[in-house]
Order: structure tokens, then sequence, then C-alpha cells
């Protein structure tokens, strides 16, 4: 109720008022769940060391199938750098993280890299505590990681593409067709130019929010992408047919 009282415009305080040691107990009790019952079970949005340590603690123990993912934010992003249009769940955190979760990634313990695109307007963002969880990241999320990446040298490239797409489709069950470069894959591809980086404007995303929380940055932005061998995007503009989207059923588990 302290806290509530407080005026606050940084996202941190909804990581403090939502520590890290919750989320290792969470994965604590379901890894015991999992265990018990030899049931598979995947985490999803992995955010902090603590987490990422009690994951790694049970897994080396536990009989059950167990993965897990990230969202980029938590590898990329400072909570003290953004106010409460960054409000998501778990919260972003501190750079304090970021070392331990690229580790995870590296060690293969982050399996998939991802995101949770969830456009709203600014209006339900109207501060920390009543804000609408989530942000639009559906355009922003490779490029931010992407640029990490460049930048630090946190994963190799290859790696990038293993954690963003490779091992995506096969956990889902939709390799052949998705997931790499192969004869009978469908040709989805990405391409970039490194050394091109776009401003992040919130009135140029091509989503239905009205703010970024990346205004002002410089991504490295995909400068053409191609569905099953067709062009649908290319240097900011949707150019591919309308309705030319497939449904892929994943297999039964």
């Amino acid at each position: 109720m302290r806290a509530e009282s407080e005026e606050v415009e940084s996202v941190n305080t909804w990581n403090q008022v939502r520590p890290d040691f919750l989320e290792a107990d969470a994965i604590n009790r379901l890894m015991l769940f999992a265990d018990e019952t030899n049931c598979p079970l995947h985490f999803v949005h992995m955010s902090s060391e603590k987490g990422l340590r009690a994951f790694q603690r049970n897994q080396a123990h536990t009989r059950a199938t167990v993965t897990a993912e990230a969202q980029v934010q938590y590898l990329t992003e400072d909570a003290r750098d953004h106010d409460h249009l960054a409000k998501v769940n778990p919260p972003i955190r501190t750079r304090a993280e970021h070392d331990a979760l690229w580790e995870g990634v590296r060690r293969g313990d982050i399996r998939i890299l991802d995101s949770d695109h969830a456009p709203c307007a600014r209006e339900h963002k109207p501060n920390v505590w009543d804000a609408t969880v989530g942000i639009p990241h559906l355009q922003t999320w490779f490029p931010s990681v992407l640029t990490a990446v460049l930048d630090g040298g946190q994963i190799s490239l290859p790696k990038l593409v293993e954690v963003t797409s490779y091992n995506p489709a096969v956990h889902y069950g939709l390799t052949p067709r998705k997931g790499g470069l192969w004869p009978g894959a469908d040709a989805d591809l990405v391409l970039v130019d490194p050394d091109v980086r776009t401003v992040v404007r919130a009135e140029e995303m091509l989503d239905q929010s009205d703010f970024t929380p990346f205004e002002g940055r410089e991504f490295v932005f995909p400068r053409l992408t191609m569905s099953r061998g067709e062009v649908v995007y290319e240097d900011g503009e949707v150019v591919g047919s309308e309705g030319n989207a497939q449904f892929l059923a994943r297999p039964d588990p």
C-alpha cells in the first residue's frame, strides 16, 4: 500500500514489487510437480538470474522433460531506463540479470528467445500501477536482440538463429517445414544489413499501438522478409498479398 501511494514513473518500481525470488519460488514448486508426475514442462518468460539458477538446479535432478524460454527484453533492457509504458509480467529487471541470462542461452538452458506482442493504446497505461500489462514488440523484438548481439557479441549469429527460429520450430513440432534452410523447407527468409540502423518511431510501426517503449532507439531492422518464397515485407512496407498465410497444425504430443 505504501508503494502504491508514491507517485512513480519508472517501471523499475514494478520490478521491486514483483521481486526475482518469487520467480525462483514458482520454478522450484513447478519443477517438483513435474518431477513427481513425470509431466513435460515449458517455462516461459525467464527473467532473472535467481529464476535461472532454480531451473538449472532442478533440471539436473528431474526425470521430467523441462525447457525454458526468455523474452528478449529480459536480456537487453534495464527497468531503470523505462517508464510505465514498459510494464510487463514478469517485470523488466536490470542489467544485473543480463550476463546470467545470456550464459543460460549459451549453455542451452534457455532454448528459445521470443516476444510476447501485446499491443495497446497509451491511454491504457496511465501510470505504473494501473497500466495494462504488455508492450507492442512484434516489429521490434528481433531488431532489438539482433542489435544487442551485433554490438555486444553475447552469442554468435548462428546461435541467434538457433534460438529464435530453429529451436522454436522443433519445440512446437513445425519442422521440417519451418526452422531452417534445407530441401523441402518453406523459404522463410529475413535479410538484414548490419551496417544500416533505423530510428524507432511509433508512427512508423505497423501494429495497433500508438507508442513504443523503444522510441528513439536505433536498431538493425530487416530490409526484406520472405514467406514461402514470396517477398512480404521490404524497406518498412508490407508488400505481400493478402490471404497468403497458412495454418500449421502441430502434431499430437
